[in-house]
């Protein structure tokens, strides 16, 4: 199941992932793999934030997914992160 932050970037809604785009794999035959990091830290507003990088079914990167636990916009990502 995918958890996703709502918020707006430069004024569009936003997800919460960054899909990765490898050369040669087309993004229509790439599914979710596993997760191979995860990170927590607190938003300046003391809110839980998970990050995962994940990878495809073959290995690739697939997406960096990022999202409080509150489903709240983002505020910042801590500099020393």
């Amino acid at each position: 199941m995918a958890r996703r932050s709502r918020g707006k970037a430069n004024g569009r809604r936003w997800d919460g992932k960054l899909p990765f785009f490898p050369a040669g794999i087309g993004d229509t035959k790439r599914l979710f793999g596993q997760e191979v990091s995860r990170l927590q830290f607190k938003d300046q507003d003391g809110i839980e934030v998970s990050v995962s990088l994940n990878v495809d079914q073959f290995g690739q990167l697939f997406e960096v997914d990022i999202w409080k636990v509150d489903f709240s916009p983002l505020i910042r990502i801590p500099p020393d992160i």
